[in-house]
């Protein structure tokens, strides 16, 4: 990456740019600089820098203004600003309106080396999320692309980056509903193997009694219902993936032959005398703890240890609301090709119980709320109706007007300032969208800056 990253330093101090590119020069990287920061936006708006770095403090053009008619002439571009103790604020306010980190002085080379790489490191990051979700509109029969919108999501791809490029087995630990079938591809989609057999299983449909012809396959007259020899999963994956779904639901006998597979790439199919060799790697998924099944005697100590090395472990969906947003637009589009139906949109009364709602069933429950919601509302805009089942409608509805009034009444009544009442309602609003303050904002009808004031007046 560094020998491939463009960096245009900006400072009024002749002295700062030539340490700052002597120091990222030692690094690989291609370094340029302005001393002039008009003569510094110019260069970064005329051409490709991978990265800007520039001084907050500088005459004629303050840094936070350089990163906003940057990012106005080039959305996207990213800055790193090198801020004094004293502009830390001003560094904070511009993070919020798009730069992509800041280095306070005095910082060590180290520091700012670590800064400039993670920065690199995480528009790589999103580049390939926004590439997979420009795969195009999904038909009718298609899955939507992969989304990580959110944080904790992005840690996933780029974990699942990092492991696609190995070679030992993969586990996925993570919820039911969370997205392990479609992690599962996308990791055998960008490793070596991408253009050979992904074969998929879930362990918990396998009757314990077949499983192993299944897997390992099966000679003719092996058992009374083997009328021909069978391959078996494993060999129709060789040289490509197997994924393993509920891998602890594998008998304990099939558990020992799947080690012996792992290890040695060897395999004897039922009622057959001969070894045979296949290369396949086992991508394997649990929503449960290997950990505690092995304490409870129902999956081997050894055989966990050998999947859990390259362990990626994804979130439940209350966890990542900011992905909300976009898995409902891609399913949407899918789901409603798929019933032949125009795209509908969400209401803002839908879209405040989607993001209240804290989803058990996670992504799964998701579309098929989504998909329920489709079929059966003659409405262009769904709404909470249209996700909720008439019980738990019931159950959790929301507080009509008169409720409202009433409650005002007895919070005027009782002495409630007009403040606390304001900051209550903001925080209420947060915690709905789950932290998300673009969300939160547009909820409340206010724009984003006007929260960001609301929330540091409260201190």
């Amino acid at each position: 990456m560094s020998g491939e990253a463009r960096i245009l330093v900006v400072d009024d101090d002749p002295g700062v740019v030539d340490l700052w590119t002597e120091v990222l020069q030692r690094e690989g990287f291609r370094v340029e600089g302005a001393v002039d920061p008009q003569e510094g936006l110019r260069r970064a708006t005329e051409e490709a820098f991978d990265l800007v770095l520039s001084d907050v403090e500088m005459p004629g053009l303050r840094g936070p203004e350089l990163l906003e008619r940057l990012l106005a002439a080039r959305p996207g571009q990213l800055v790193v600003l090198i801020t004094a103790f004293g502009s830390i604020p001003a560094a904070v306010e511009a993070l919020r309106e798009g730069a992509a980190d800041f280095v306070s002085k005095p910082c060590s080379p180290e520091a700012l080396v670590h800064v400039v790489r993670r920065a690199l490191r995480e528009r790589q990051l999103r580049r390939e999320v926004v590439r997979l979700r420009r795969q195009g509109r999904p038909d009718a029969d298609e899955a939507p692309g992969f989304v990580a919108e959110s944080p904790a999501m992005r840690r996933v791809v780029e974990l699942a980056l990092r492991v696609a490029s190995a070679s030992g087995p993969v586990l996925l630990q993570g919820e039911s509903g969370t997205g392990k079938t479609a992690l599962a591809h996308f990791v055998h989609a960008r490793s070596g193997r991408a253009d050979r057999p992904f074969v998929a299983v879930n362990a918990s449909t396998l009757p314990a009694q077949i499983a192993e012809a299944e897997l390992f396959g099966a000679m003719r007259g092996a058992f009374t219902d083997a009328v021909q020899d069978r391959p078996g999963l494993l060999r129709g994956a060789d040289q490509g993936s197997l994924f393993l779904d509920e891998v602890a639901e594998l008998p304990l006998a099939v558990q020992a032959k799947l080690l012996t597979v792992v290890e040695t790439g060897v395999l004897r199919a039922v009622g057959d005398t001969r070894d045979m060799r296949v290369d396949v790697r086992l991508i394997a998924a649990s929503n449960v703890d290997l950990g505690d099944a092995v304490e409870r005697g129902t999956f081997r100590a050894d055989l966990r240890y050998r999947l859990d090395v390259l362990t990626i472990t994804v979130p439940p969906l209350r966890e990542r609301r900011e992905d909300l947003r976009a898995l409902v637009d891609q399913w949407l589009d899918v789901l409603s090709a798929r019933h032949g139906r125009d795209t509908l949109g969400i209401s803002a009364a839908g879209w405040r119980w989607l993001h209240a709602w804290h989803w058990p069933g996670n992504v799964r429950e998701l579309i098929n709320r989504l998909e329920r919601a489709i079929v059966f509302s003659d409405a262009d805009f769904l709404g909470p109706e249209d996700f909720d089942d008439p019980r738990e409608l019931a159950r959790r509805a929301a507080p009509g007007a008169d409720e409202v009034d009433a409650l005002l009444a007895r919070l005027a009544a009782s002495g409630t300032p007009m403040s606390e009442l304001e900051e209550r309602y903001l925080h209420a609003s947060l915690r709905a969208t789950g932290g998300n303050k673009t969300e939160a904002a547009r909820l409340l009808g206010i724009d984003r800056r006007t929260l960001y004031r609301k929330l540091d007046d409260e201190g």
